[in-house]
């Protein structure tokens, strides 16, 4: 009984796939690296900027609202409100104080709560959780001489520090005391007047936020970026996207030339079985569709085995680099396949001009 057409179709494949092992592996595994790769840049290039955005909030703050005439506990949830739902600023006061010894040093009141989230990469012994409790810099410890306990006055009024921890930054920092926002305010009578955002996103993002809260802000306050941690989260971010997209044209040029030359090399090598299925009265386009076919099946089966390789590679790529998981994205797999059609497709035309020139009598008589 005779195979129905599509059977016949499917056979010629398996047989074409498991008499040339060696070839249909390697063209395999071309398309299966492509993919790969593929699928990790993709997923990396789709996650990229979450996960240097959250790298680039442990440097701290990215926009500074400035207010000399201070600013009220309703205008700062209202900025934080504008700068997005999920950030929190860090509200700051400042004071000159005068040491017991007449020195003078700068005294700042801010949410230690804040403080601890922002600038996680502050060096403290211990972050102040009661009231008397203080940060004090290293430059500044100095003005304290040899005081247990030591107090500041502030316009007649003094307040007593009862538990002090050192800081170190490198910074400004280091010459101030920072105690809390509630102590603060209570001794000195001053409000905030400067609020540190850290406001998630790209450059653009940013100054899109920036523009909004500048409209609502009153005269005399100031919302700027910092120039250093913006400009410098975008330049990554497009360094990053450029080697992404170039990885992915060279990748893609070295997997279409070695499919082609093995396709190329498999087609001169089976010109004889080609000669006698069109002897045996097969159609130029019957020929055709088995070799796309097999170029198809291909591209397919390496697909889905990158595909999987690819969420892998990206998963541990993200461990390593951004210590944060790279979810597997689904829809990152459609266009992986389309571009290993697309490739295998591509790289078939050539070898698909040698198959149509093939002519059955000259090949079988050995010319």
């Amino acid at each position: 009984m005779p195979l129905a057409p599509s059977k016949m179709f499917f056979r010629l494949l398996l047989r074409a796939a498991t008499v040339r092992r060696g070839r249909t592996l390697t063209a395999l595994l071309a398309m299966a690296v492509a993919a790969t790769l593929a699928t990790a840049l993709l997923s990396i290039y789709g996650d990229v900027s979450g996960k240097l955005g959250g790298d680039f909030k442990k440097f701290g703050a990215n926009v500074i609202v400035s207010a000399p005439e201070g600013m009220s506990a309703a205008q700062i949830a209202e900025l934080e409100r504008t700068a997005g739902t999920s950030v929190t600023g860090l509200p700051s006061a400042f004071a000159v104080a005068k040491t017991a010894s007449g020195k003078p040093v700068v005294v700042v009141g801010t949410d230690f709560i804040a403080a601890q989230k922002m600038d996680s990469f502050w060096s403290v012994t211990k972050w102040p959780s009661a009231a008397g409790e203080a940060l004090i810099g290293s430059r500044a410890a100095g003005v304290f001489s040899a005081e247990a306990r030591p107090s500041l006055e502030f316009n007649g009024k003094q307040y007593e520090v009862k538990q002090k921890y050192s800081l170190h930054t490198g910074g400004d920092e280091d010459s101030r005391i920072y105690i809390s926002l509630g102590d603060f305010e209570k001794w000195t009578g001053l409000p905030p007047t400067v609020l540190e955002l850290a406001i998630p996103g790209s450059a653009d993002e940013i100054g899109t936020v920036l523009q909004k809260m500048r409209a609502q802000l009153p005269q005399g306050t100031t919302a700027q970026p910092v120039r250093q941690i913006v400009e410098a989260q975008a330049k990554v971010m497009d360094k990053t996207r450029f080697i992404l997209l170039l990885s992915a044209i060279a990748i893609t040029l070295t997997v279409a030339l070695c499919v082609l030359a093995t396709l190329t090399a498999s087609v001169l090598e089976r010109r004889k079985d080609y000669a006698v299925m069109k002897a045996l009265g097969s159609s130029q386009g019957a020929v055709n569709a088995i070799f796309i076919g097999e170029t198809l099946s291909l591209a397919i089966l390496g697909s889905i085995f990158g595909f999987a390789a690819g969420c892998a590679l990206a998963e541990w790529i993200g461990h390593t680099n951004f210590h944060a998981a790279i979810v597997p994205n689904i829809g990152v797999f459609p266009p992986v396949l389309a571009g290993c059609v697309l490739v295998a497709l591509v790289s078939a035309v050539i070898p698909l001009t040698l198959l149509q020139k093939t002519e059955p009598a000259a090949m079988l008589k050995g010319e």
